[in-house]
């Protein structure tokens, strides 16, 4: 299910807080969000650390798209446009960041990613 900026706007609003999470171990990563989501949390905020934190991100993505679609994962601590595309790519459905980056707006904007600086 792809997810817009309101749809994703409205979870955040709804559930009133956003879980933040990384784990370098995937099965660790779903077991922990699934557990979020089963407590009222749709949207969820992956954290962008770690080496391979892209590769995992895409994996938790498609894997989550085939089980649990209402799920709605985004990533935080995105600083630069590549990253953001990186992410996007991988099923990103919106992107955080420790403060204002234009360019990374500019990237959510075109692809109509919610934002949140």
């Amino acid at each position: 299910m792809r997810h817009d900026r309101l749809t994703v706007l409205n979870a955040l609003e709804a559930q009133g807080v956003a879980p933040v999470f990384y784990n370098p171990d995937p099965e660790v990563c779903l077991n922990v969000i699934r557990a979020c989501s089963r407590g009222g949390a749709r949207a969820i905020e992956f954290t962008n650390r770690g080496d391979f934190a892209v590769d995992l991100f895409g994996d938790i993505a498609r894997e989550l798209q085939r089980t649990d679609p209402d799920i709605i994962l985004g990533i935080g601590s995105v600083v630069d446009a590549g990253t953001a595309s990186l992410y996007l790519n991988r099923g990103a459905r919106f992107i955080v960041s420790p403060c204002l980056v234009p360019d990374v707006a500019k990237v959510c904007n075109r692809r109509m990613t919610a934002y949140f600086p």
